[in-house]
């Protein structure tokens, strides 16, 4: 069986969608158990006609996303766990395949899959889609987090209890945390799959939408690392970091806070220039911040000209 865990705080407009989704898994040997953290809106009666005796909903605590996901570990019954955000959406094969996975491969503890962007509508938002085929390293996932979102993956429950769960102590970037803990329990443990298998949403009001509170979560993530892997984290932090701040930078510009995307990239290219010059992506987000300082109408032009370049970029890029 798998267990399929969805903490839920005031996310009416979407909890149906997610639920659903997971309902709609081709693994048929699923429960799925919603943890309601203190609701404040109608997201208990949005998903109060579906009826599939999979289904449990529990009462949280209003601790947070990572207590509730602690929660619903403590109550599953599976011998896999997969975490669904509540406004994310999950492809129908998207369980299937990771199972496969694990399955086939007993050294794996954890798999995750791509994420393709959508806004709150659900329309797709050009963004590019990352792609990790293979083993994956704990230096490569603490220089970025290449599953995305926590709705990408699924664990051996074996495993995650013996890290101990989510940091409930980290408001955000838990899921972060979970996979780098898991990849220190032994050598090649991890691994992605090419393939898309959910929808990630982007909306306001979302907490990862704080870019000062992700600075703050990050780096308190570092010192935990640091204390954790004392041999590999020291030479990371520094690129990561930098790689951190240029992903602020990017949010920021989506959200027309052009000043302080600017400062984010200058911040992340100072830090570890030699890193953000051989990367792509800095270019691109240096490009739009410099376009950020045109006139509007320019800036529109700049914008477009840039989208049909990054989409040429995106073409040509081989999948990792």
């Amino acid at each position: 069986m798998l267990s399929v865990i969805i903490p839920a705080r005031d996310v009416g407009p979407f909890i149906a969608q997610a639920v659903r989704s997971a309902l709609a898994q081709t693994v048929r040997d699923i429960e799925v158990l919603l943890i309601d953290d203190g609701s404040r809106d109608d997201t208990r009666a949005r998903i109060a006609d579906i009826a599939d005796p999979r289904l449990h909903l529990l009462d949280g605590q209003g601790r947070g996303s990572a207590h509730a996901r602690n929660q619903g570990i403590a109550m599953a019954k599976g011998r896999y766990l997969a975490f669904l955000d509540a406004d994310d959406v999950w492809l129908p094969d998207h369980l299937a395949r990771l199972h496969a996975q694990l399955e086939l491969h007993p050294e794996l503890d954890l798999v995750f899959a791509a994420s393709a962007w959508i806004d709150r509508a659900g329309r797709p938002l050009p963004r590019t889609v990352v792609r990790w085929q293979g083993p994956i390293s704990y230096r490569a996932l603490f220089l970025e987090f290449y599953p995305v979102t926590t709705s990408a993956l699924l664990a051996r429950r074996s495993a995650v209890e013996q890290v101990g769960g989510f940091d409930e102590d980290l408001a955000m970037g838990e899921d972060h945390d979970l996979c780098l803990r898991l990849a220190l329990l032994r050598p090649d443990n991890c691994a992605g799959t090419p393939t898309i298998g959910l929808q990630y949403r982007q909306r306001p009001g979302q907490k990862t939408g704080n870019r000062e509170n992700k600075l703050r979560s990050w780096e308190r993530l570092v010192a935990k690392h640091r204390r954790l892997a004392p041999a590999l984290v020291p030479e990371l932090a520094v690129v990561a970091t930098a790689n951190h701040k240029r992903a602020l930078a990017a949010l920021a510009y989506e959200n027309g806070a052009y000043a302080e995307a600017r400062a984010w990239i200058t911040q992340a290219w100072r830090a570890a220039p030699l890193a953000m010059a051989r990367d792509r992506r800095t270019w691109i987000v240096v490009a739009a911040a410099i376009a950020s300082l045109l006139p509007s109408p320019a800036r529109r032009a700049a914008e477009q000209l840039g989208e049909q370049v990054l989409g040429a970029l995106r073409r040509s890029a081989p999948n990792r």
